[in-house]
């Protein structure tokens, strides 16, 4: 069982995986359950969505770690792929920091104006282009003897990998290494819509959009009872182990990870615009506040052993969103006079 924050963070990751009509569905729950297990990112996606993550320490013990006490990071994106063609997927995008903001005990640094890094892929190659540095952060490089601004508002052309998107080799943001992530991400979500683990837990509103459909504005929770059906599989699964240490330790963590997951639940906030006429999802919103605690780790002289203590705590508060639009069948074209890498 794996606990739900870890699944919000390949959400975060792969903000594309809601993307998908259904002709069948009649309820929004039908739709969202539709929506993921359908999902398929060989029939293109055009998406656009934001993101907030604020990062504060609470530190009661003083120590000499360098690592930042707080921090603020906005960004917003956009994707936007063709239908696959061949084994072929045109595709571009970008990713803007608006603003950031990360101070430890020593020193602070601020991002005031935005940095866009846009991409593109028109197969077999793959392009990036990083728009004009702020000023503070291209001083910052300089004085570090890494001039950027040369490198800055041209396309640069390179081989995209077989094996990977654009977005994994240029941005490699996920939260939890994986040798397939992307094949993971999407296993995960369409199991999700297959076993109904996302439920509507109640509806906030219902209007017309400006071309006069039907939207409905949802809150969205865990399904609690698949997670306890989950938990017992796992259980079960323990108690067939033949090796006691091992069988006891499998069970400890069956129920360890359950009860965090019913904690989890309480911290997490989701809600969907879904679009009754067309039956689809517009929309998905998420959020949530973890706290975790804060160690300070030493090893001995020969590296052999490693002693921690607590010396505080570290609050993550996250969220955002990301609208689907309808699909963009326009071509990609090869950026002109791209440099090569």
């Amino acid at each position: 069982m794996r606990k739900i924050l870890y699944f919000i963070g390949y959400l975060i990751a792969f903000a594309i995986i809601f993307y998908a009509p259904s002709v069948l569905a009649a309820t929004p729950q039908e739709i969202l359950n539709s929506s993921l297990a359908k999902f398929d990112t060989d029939n293109g996606i055009n998406i656009t969505g934001e993101l907030n993550v604020d990062v504060m320490e609470n530190r009661w013990v003083k120590t000499q770690t360098s690592e930042p006490e707080k921090a603020s990071l906005k960004f917003n994106f956009t994707q936007r792929s063709l239908p696959k063609i061949d084994g072929r997927q045109d595709g571009e995008g970008s990713l803007t920091l608006l603003k950031a903001y990360i101070a430890d005990q020593f020193e602070e640094f601020e991002i005031k104006e935005p940095i866009t890094i846009s991409w593109r892929t028109v197969a077999p190659m793959s392009y990036v282009k990083v728009e004009k540095l702020p000023e503070s952060v291209s001083k910052t490089f300089t004085e570090l003897g890494v001039p950027l601004d040369d490198m800055t508002q041209h396309w640069i052309e390179f081989e995209s990998s077989g094996d990977k998107s654009l977005a994994q080799e240029v941005l490699p943001v996920l939260p939890k290494a994986t040798a397939e992530p992307s094949n993971e991400v999407l296993n995960t979500f369409t199991n999700l819509g297959e076993k109904q683990f996302l439920t509507i837990t109640k509806t906030e509103k219902t209007y017309k959009n400006n071309k006069g459909q039907d939207i409905v504005r949802v809150r969205v929770g865990i399904n609690k009872n698949l997670l306890y059906q989950e938990y017992q599989k796992e259980l079960q699964a323990a108690y067939k182990i033949k090796d006691y240490t091992e069988r006891t330790t499998a069970i400890k963590t069956a129920r360890d990870e359950y009860q965090e997951n019913l904690k989890d639940i309480i911290k997490l906030h989701m809600a969907a615009n879904i679009n009754v006429t067309t039956q689809k999802l517009e929309r998905f919103e998420f959020g949530f506040v973890q706290t975790d605690p804060k160690e300070d780790c030493t090893w001995n002289d020969d590296y052999s052993k490693q002693t921690c203590k607590q010396i505080g705590t570290t609050t993550v508060t996250m969220g955002g969103g990301f609208w689907l639009h309808e699909l963009d069948l326009s071509p990609i074209y090869i950026p002109y006079n791209a440099m090569k890498f």
